[in-house]
């Protein structure tokens, strides 16, 4: 996560223009145990995470 923060960082100080869409996915991965009682969701325990910034531009 410190390496998406130290990019983020920099992207700030630049000046851009996004003609088309830009997304940022955060993805968890790990062995899902149970499912929680309080909400119709699996308890997982996260073994690694991955960030991707795609984008899509038109033309």
């Amino acid at each position: 996560m410190k390496a998406l923060e130290n990019l983020l960082e920099r992207i700030a100080q630049l000046r851009m223009l996004v003609i088309g869409d830009l997304m940022l996915d955060r993805y968890i991965f790990g062995d899902a145990s149970r499912i929680s009682p309080e909400f119709t969701i699996p308890t997982i325990f996260k073994n690694s995470e991955m960030v991707a910034i795609y984008c899509y531009l038109e033309g």
